[in-house]
């Protein structure tokens, strides 16, 4: 039970960093077309870790370094 409530609080805890993520326009590596690249922060275990995400509305095309 306790492993549960640790859970929906860090996800609860990412869903608000990623709202207030800083988005910029980028060139996708598969179409290259415009994409967003947006970066964000998360407190994790006493450690500030840095994560991004790319994604393309064109071709679908997303990479990111987060594992969630």
């Amino acid at each position: 039970m306790v492993d549960k409530d640790i859970q929906l609080f860090h996800m609860s805890d990412i869903l608000e960093l990623e709202e207030t993520a800083i988005g910029t326009d980028c060139e996708c590596p598969k179409c290259l077309q415009r994409a967003k690249h947006v970066s964000w922060e998360k407190a994790e275990g006493g450690a500030v870790n840095r994560y991004w995400r790319m994604f393309c509305i064109h071709c679908g095309h997303v990479d990111t370094n987060d594992i969630f």
